[in-house]
């Protein structure tokens, strides 16, 4: 950013090292200084101030962030799904018809497909999801679950997100014995 030659996209002409401060960083924590950046990593979001043009600081809600890691069955199995729900809430609790499927940042439901991948990310918007008439800045008490068909059994992981990134779920299938696909 501080470089002699063009630093942006846009049309014109800005040079780094005579334009404006844009941003100053002491690690963990970067600012803005009239510069907004999207799309940040979930696991730096937190770590970001964006100043304003009356030099008032804006913050993103707080943003929990980790790694679910499956075994090797779950791995192996191309039929392996996961998904993640709310323990329970007032508006239904896990095991029950109305359970409620964890939604990301992004209110996309943190589900899927295994897919052969060792691990997936998530995020939570832990300052603001208010899903089943939740509190949100609350931890939320979540069961994580896998099933797969030719290698992986059902497995059931219960935790909590917390107000923290780099937090990690293991779903540990056993080993499917009882299939059989004539």
């Amino acid at each position: 950013m501080r470089r002699s030659t063009d630093i942006d996209n846009g049309p014109g002409f800005s040079r780094g090292d005579i334009t404006d401060l844009l941003m100053s960083f002491a690690t963990p924590t970067g600012r803005g200084l009239d510069m907004f950046i999207d799309d940040l990593d979930s696991n730096d979001i937190n770590n970001a101030t964006f100043q304003d043009a009356c030099e008032v600081d804006r913050n993103f809600d707080f943003v929990a962030a980790g790694t679910i890691v499956f075994n090797e069955n779950l791995q192996n199995d191309t039929n392996a799904v996961y998904e993640m729900f709310f323990l329970t809430t007032p508006d239904g609790d896990y095991g029950t018809p109305d359970a409620i499927t964890v939604q990301d940042s992004n209110g996309v439901d943190i589900a899927g497909s295994v897919g052969g991948s060792p691990s997936v990310s998530w995020d939570f918007a832990y300052d603001s999801n208010v899903q089943g008439s939740r509190t949100p800045a609350t931890d939320a008490d979540i069961v994580l679950v896998a099933i797969g068909l030719q290698t992986a059994q059902y497995v059931r992981f219960d935790g909590t997100i917390t107000r923290t990134t780099g937090q990690t779920f293991s779903l540990v299938s056993a080993l499917e014995r009882n299939y059989s696909n004539p």
